[in-house]
């Protein structure tokens, strides 16, 4: 069974996921104080047991990352990075060979979180399986987009689209 490649992130109405700064503060805030409690984080995709993390997305949910033990936690960035966990390795080499490696091994999904040049260089190799999408209203009008215009666009069609809590959830698939 091949393992699918999965990206799930919070995106803003006008297509960032994050701001100039490379910060996801505006974005956290409006999700978490909008997703009632007990409701389940919807950008967490069922059955995983690998996450893929770019150097600013890995600084911004240290904690979290650090909290997921029972996780393989890559995280990519050409330097090396302090204060990795048990469960967390860096990696400086090429996207798509080490995806391509990781689908061929046993296990579950793998979930690439973020952020945007990993995501891209995923998308152009043309390795995404799944896109899940939290779409908050909220304009950044500049920032970090989650999609680079000038690729082609992923392969993908609508699979599922949910409106809750001021926010919607669509799910993507190959």
């Amino acid at each position: 069974m091949t393992r699918n490649l999965i990206i799930s992130v919070l995106v803003s109405l006008d297509g960032y996921i994050a701001d100039e700064q490379g910060s996801v503060l505006a974005l956290e805030r409006f999700y978490r104080d909008h997703l009632p409690a007990g409701v389940v984080d919807w950008r967490v995709p069922p059955d995983f047991d690998t996450v893929l993390v770019g150097k600013n997305t890995y600084k911004c949910y240290y904690h979290s990352l650090l909290n997921m033990t029972q996780k393989e936690v890559i995280v990519f960035s050409h330097t090396p990075l302090a204060g990795l966990g048990a469960n967390m390795r860096c990696f400086s080499g090429d996207v798509i060979s080490l995806i391509t490696q990781l689908r061929a091994n046993e296990g579950k999904n793998i979930w690439l979180f973020g952020g945007g040049n990993l995501i891209n260089q995923v998308v152009c190799g043309d390795l995404v399986d799944q896109i899940r999408l939290v779409t908050l209203p909220l304009n950044l009008t500049k920032g970090i987009a989650l999609f680079n215009t000038t690729h082609q666009a992923p392969k993908v069609n609508l699979q599922s689209l949910e409106t809750k809590y001021e926010m919607s959830y669509s799910i993507w698939t190959k």
